[in-house]
């Protein structure tokens, strides 16, 4: 249970897919269909949030921000890296709706399920949505390819032993 509860040590690419992406991507199908069938009204009012979806998301927290850590001390870098990605995710998520507001997108008709008219849009406001929507997927990708593409450093390093050789890091 330490692979999903702490972030100390590292994690290789293999492990991270395997014990983390899959059982994550599992946990969220199951909670997506038990939300549909036992919670069918609920889920369904809250536009296909429903509750246990919710609890999941928010158990997964920490667990996802552990096994991100890891992963980039595998890589030499700091496990704080999660929680700047996220602080930067957030703002880019203020500025993307601040331009959606500049722009003159009416959010309450869209919450109301009202769809707005595209061709009224003005383009100042446009641009800086656009832009953050750019930016976001820029730090998703940046996330992705550490994350999940790029090998760890090889042999020990400040974090731990290399999780591909921990026998041979050890004795070193």
């Amino acid at each position: 249970m330490g692979f999903y509860f702490t972030g100390e040590g590292r994690v290789s690419r293999k492990d991270f897919w395997l014990r983390w992406v899959l059982v994550y991507i599992g946990l969220v199908v199951l909670a997506a269909v038990v939300d549909h069938v036992a919670f069918a009204d609920m889920t369904e009012r809250l536009n296909g949030s429903g509750p246990l979806g919710t609890i999941l998301s928010f158990l997964l927290i920490w667990p996802s921000f552990a096994v991100a850590a890891k992963r980039f001390h595998d890589r030499g870098m700091s496990g704080w890296w999660p929680l700047w990605l996220m602080l930067i995710f957030i703002g880019l998520v203020i500025v993307m709706i601040v331009g959606l507001v500049m722009s003159g997108f009416d959010l309450e008709a869209l919450a109301a399920g009202v769809a707005p008219d595209m061709n009224e849009l003005n383009g100042g406001g446009l641009a800086v949505f656009l832009i953050s929507v750019l930016a976001l997927l820029g730090v998703g990708l940046f996330q992705l390819i550490v994350l999940g593409f790029l090998p760890g450093q090889k042999g020990p390093n400040k974090y731990g032993p290399d999780p591909l050789q921990p026998e041979q890091s050890q004795a070193a």
